[in-house]
């Protein structure tokens, strides 16, 4: 040994004297002792180019002791809850929310789908609530779980309906006027879902259930014998609601385009007919409002004048036995009313 501890050989020679089989068992030692990362060098290169050997790196880990031996866990990331439609519960579904199914279809999708746990989609769930649907989730408590709160909700806003009822629903259905095909084919393809729920429907037999009531419910007579064809050869449902979406589309389009042409040529044919009506109403208007205008001076003309001015019939005033004369010679007689000079009544001016 050499001054100092240091070894009084030289390690490069010793380096040279290893053989490659040596140094691979070496390298393996290392690597399995978890503190250093060795990288070996391709197929024929010499060992003392190769790399230094660096230490593994290490990283931080989810709890770390602390001071008294104890050990604290570090607090989980933040996660953002997802979105879940607005639902409150009111009937009819107002404007910018959803029905109870369908909310309680995007809750069950995110159930099954695992990506969040069940505290965020409880947290989501209550920030899709309002009205009288979170109302009813305070009964539940602060530590409500998602089944907890679905099983509420099922019992509250959920289908009560039996299978029989259902089906007799499903098979009294008919297209409503003024109804899309899609829409008639969306709420019929909704009853029937409920009685496979409950299951009193087969899934296998939802299908053609579906294609037959969906055919035959049509309403318009027109779509009906034109898809007749598309029915007997296409035997999946919504390859049939397709098909029949076509026709529809056609056959409304040419009607509509029927009465747009028509509504054309009769404007064209009796432009000056709708004219002169215009102009004789105006003129009839003119003309009623003068008539009422000359009446209205006729009845003034016509009313008779107000009578003179007559005085009441009070006893009269005696002066000296005589009655009161005005200088006229006209006056109040007593108890014989109002005379003239001959003892006639004056006439009316």
């Amino acid at each position: 040994m050499a001054e100092g501890g240091e070894p009084d050989y030289d390690l490069d020679e010793e380096i040279e004297e290893l053989s490659d089989k040596d140094l691979a068992a070496m390298a393996k030692v290392l690597a399995r002792s978890g503190k250093f990362n060795v990288t070996p060098l391709s197929t024929g290169g010499n060992p003392r180019e190769a790399e230094p050997v660096t230490e593994r790196k290490t990283h931080f880990a989810t709890s770390t002791p602390g001071v008294d031996g104890t050990s604290f866990a570090f607090p989980p990331a933040y996660q953002q809850p997802p979105r879940i439609s607005m639902f409150s519960g009111d009937e009819p579904t107002p404007k910018g929310e959803v029905s109870f199914e369908v909310w309680k279809y995007e809750v069950k999708c995110l159930q099954r789908d695992r990506l969040h746990s069940d505290t965020v989609i409880s947290q989501a769930i209550r920030r899709s609530l309002k009205g009288i649907a979170s109302r009813i989730l305070l009964s539940l408590g602060e530590g409500a779980g998602v089944d907890q709160i679905l099983t509420k909700f099922d019992g509250i806003f959920g289908n009560v309906f039996t299978g029989e009822a259902i089906m007799q629903q499903f098979y009294t259905e008919q297209q409503k006027a003024g109804e899309s095909v899609a829409a008639w084919a969306c709420r019929l393809e909704d009853i029937l879902q409920r009685a496979v729920e409950l299951g009193h429907v087969s899934v296998t037999a939802k299908n053609d259930m579906l294609r037959n009531k969906f055919w035959t419910g049509l309403a318009s007579e027109k779509v009906k014998n034109a898809s007749r064809h598309k029915y007997d050869t296409i035997f999946e449902f919504n390859l049939l609601l397709r098909e029949v979406r076509k026709i529809d589309q056609e056959v409304t389009g040419n009607e509509r385009l029927r009465r747009t042409a028509q509504q054309h040529v009769s404007t064209a044919e009796h432009p000056p007919q709708s004219e002169a009506i215009s102009d004789i109403s105006r003129k009839l208007q003119v003309l009623m409002t003068k008539m009422d205008a000359m009446e209205r001076r006729l009845e003034n003309q016509c009313r008779p004048p107000d009578p003179p001015f007559r005085p009441p019939d009070v006893p009269p005033l005696r002066s000296r036995g005589r009655g009161w004369h005005d200088r006229g010679g006209r006056g109040w007689r007593g108890g014989r009313g109002w005379r003239g000079d001959h003892g006639r009544q004056p006439p009316l001016n």
